[in-house]
Order: structure tokens, then sequence, then C-alpha cells
């Protein structure tokens, strides 16, 4: 080793604690997280997380920490898990009144685009006006004009078990879709095959992929700056429970 590795060494590790103890602290909370697995520095428990099924996952850690709350670090990014529908009713429903934001969804809003959908959109005037013109449209009264698009839907899918009951699944998609485009769109989608509930199934696959925590570094907080326009051009890409 010449003599200006030792100080160039020295130096690499004195940054690297360093980013490490800050990063340390930007995470650590006053009050104590709920419980969960063992996490590694800056990645944290990654490697833990199954691509597929991951409820299954939640659900074993649930059990062996006996905790229906629990815990995980995604590179930075915290992420609490509700395993029983009583959690969820008392965080979610109870305590909702607290709940005014959404979380940071950078591969969701920056990458994708998907800025427009108001179930992502940050708090605020913009957030407002969405939700105001959503719920004179969608309220309990307004939403009775769609009662007979509801029953035309729900007697065709009736229609599509009786011929074929094994496809119970694809018939299910098929009424949520056609229901959704018609109201949404004003269109008559096709009884099957539809181009419309195609890309619909694969937008929304694409935006729940886009949603899994860890999957893409883009969600970590070292990338979470990063712009669509300096990702991506492409303009056409699109809690776990097990008592819920």
């Amino acid at each position: 080793m010449s003599s200006l590795d030792l100080p160039f060494a020295l130096c690499a590790a004195a940054l690297v604690l360093m980013i490490y103890y800050v990063y340390r602290r930007s995470i650590r909370s006053n009050l104590p997280l709920p419980p969960g697995p063992k996490k590694l520095p800056f990645i944290g428990n990654i490697f833990d997380l199954p691509p597929e099924s991951m409820w299954e996952t939640y659900t074993a850690w649930g059990r062996k920490f006996n905790s229906d709350i629990i815990h995980v670090s995604l590179a930075g990014q915290s992420v609490v898990v509700l395993l029983s529908s009583t959690a969820t009713d008392d965080l979610l429903e109870k305590r909702s009144a607290i709940y005014s934001d959404r979380p940071s969804l950078p591969m969701y809003v920056d990458i994708i685009g998907w800025d427009f959908n108001i179930a992502v959109m940050k708090y605020g005037n913009k957030w407002r006006a969405h939700r105001r013109l959503f719920s004179q449209a969608f309220n309990s009264v307004e939403s009775k004009q769609f009662r007979p698009k509801q029953l035309a839907a729900t007697r065709r899918m009736l229609g599509r078990f009786v011929a074929t009951p094994n496809e119970f699944r694809e018939h299910i998609r098929q009424m949520a879709g056609e229901l959704i485009i018609n109201v949404a769109y004003g269109i008559d989608v096709l009884p099957v095959d539809d181009p419309f509930v195609a890309l619909a199934e694969e937008g929304v696959k694409a935006g729940s992929d886009a949603n899994i925590p860890g999957k893409f570094l883009s969600r970590s907080r070292s990338f979470s700056s990063l712009r669509r326009s300096t990702i991506c051009t492409s303009p056409s890409l699109f809690l776990s429970s097990h008592n819920l």
C-alpha cells in the first residue's frame, strides 16, 4: 500500500461511518416503532422480503413477534404493516382524522407519472379540489344514478357464471372493469377480451408492482429526488392482512 492509499482508505471509512451515523439519526424516532425483523445497515429488510406473496411473510412475522402491527425498513423507508382488522379499524377508521397526507411514492408518482391519481396525491389545495369534485359526483345521493348500470353489469356477470362457472375470477374482473369504464368514460365494453378492460388491468398491475415496498431503488431515500423526465420517457408504463 502506497503512502497515499492509507489516508484515502481512512477518509473513505470515516465518510462511510459518518453517512451511517446520519442515516441512523434520520430514522430514529422519539417513540418506539412496532416490532419487526432485524435490520441491516442502509438496506434494512430488503433481502428478507420475497418478490411474491409478501403477505405470507408479513403474517409469519406477526406470529413470530406476537403482534398485529409490525415494522420493516426498506432502504431507509419505514413501512408499518397492519395484520388484523382490529388494528386497521383502530388506526385507519377511528383515528383517520390525523392521517391527512400520503406516503412518498417516487416510482408511482415521479417516474410512472400517475400524479393525477387522487389516492396518492399529496395533501394540499390540489387534493382538496379533486376530493371536492369527486365527492360531488359520487356521494351517496348522486351515486344512485349508477345503480341501473350496476344491476345490468351484475346480471351479465351472473349469466357468465352459468355459462362458464370455472372462470369465475375472470367474470368478476370483467364485471368490475366494464362497470368502472362505463361510469367513468361512457364506453360500452366487449363481453370478452375487451382492449379497454385489458389496458385497465395492465395499468392496475403495474401500479401495484410499483408500490411494492423495496422492489425498486427509486422508493429509497437516495433516489427519491429523481424525476420521471430523467428516468423514463414512455407514458405507457404504467396492507397486508390475513384476516381482513
